[in-house]
């Protein structure tokens, strides 16, 4: 499971923009860990200029995506921030150095989503295959819309 929350300037993304970047970023998570999409969440917090501080100044060039996630290798965590950012980039309006990326990492067993706590990289078949019948059929009408 994996949350991602993205912080902008209010008003900086349109809400296309927001959805690409959801998509950008569920799509990137899932080709690096083989987790499947719904097992990702992405929330967009708008923050007003005046709330909003770096170096003790206002700015508003920057885009921050703050992740809880499993544990990976610190190779694969760079090359997974680096396709991010650059996917990111290229969906929306802030350049690639603009695009802040914490990897938050948690342990599995942390995870607690429908109805059972989450499981290692690699055992989301078997994870997903115990789940209840309820829980099968809402993941079902979500995916139906991708």
């Amino acid at each position: 499971m994996a949350t991602y929350q993205v912080f902008v300037n209010k008003g900086t993304l349109s809400d296309k923009e927001k959805e690409s970047v959801a998509q950008a970023i569920t799509d990137t998570h899932c080709e690096i860990s083989s987790t499947p999409k719904y097992c990702i969440q992405v929330i967009f917090h708008e923050v007003t200029d005046n709330n909003r501080f770096i170096c003790g100044r206002r700015l508003s060039t920057i885009m921050w995506i703050n992740a809880e996630i499993r544990p990976h290798s610190p190779e694969l965590a760079e090359d997974f921030m680096n396709k991010l950012t650059e996917r990111t980039s290229k969906v929306c309006n802030f350049y690639k150095e603009n695009i802040w990326v914490d990897l938050n990492e948690t342990a599995p067993t942390n995870f607690f989503r429908y109805e059972k706590v989450f499981c290692e990289a690699g055992g989301e078949e078997a994870w997903y295959n115990e789940l209840p019948q309820e829980a099968k059929e809402t993941i079902a009408r979500m995916l139906e819309d991708i």
